[in-house]
């Protein structure tokens, strides 16, 4: 009998495909939502639907500026996930994405925590200490 070979999707990956499948439900909460925060999520889910990203992310970023959980925790996915939405106007930045993300998880938002925790344990938050220095000019202004 030959032995299996097992598939291993990396951290990015897993995450990704789980953060996928958040995003294409996170549309179902609008129906609940009433009044002008409804209006504010059925404008940033039509423009997430309609791959218009850079806008959906100002609007749930916009919301979560106003204290919903549930906005800010997909605007760090987005920002989290922003390799896979093929988009070249949102960028990958996981510091951003964790501020967002630990509103969300302080708030009791679950996947939120679970994402926290992995960017941390990563590293993926801090900053990137390989890239050279800014230039200085000497003393002569050279």
């Amino acid at each position: 009998m030959k032995p299996t070979k097992r598939r291993h999707l990396r951290f990015g990956q897993r995450t990704g495909l789980a953060i996928a499948m958040m995003l294409a439900l996170q549309g179902t909460a609008v129906a609940q939502v009433p009044g002008e925060a409804g209006a504010a999520w059925a404008k940033a889910d039509a423009a997430y639907e309609t791959q218009h990203y850079a806008e959906a992310l100002a609007l749930y970023e916009d919301m979560a500026l106003k204290g919903d959980a549930q906005a800010a925790r997909l605007a760090g996915e987005m920002l989290l996930l922003a390799p896979a939405l093929n988009d070249k106007t949102v960028t990958y930045d996981p510091v951003r994405a964790l501020h967002w993300l630990k509103q969300a998880a302080s708030a009791g938002s679950a996947s939120a925590q679970f994402l926290v925790r992995r960017i941390e344990a990563r590293g993926l938050a801090e900053p990137d200490r390989s890239a050279p220095a800014p230039y200085e000019p000497g003393p002569h202004g050279c």
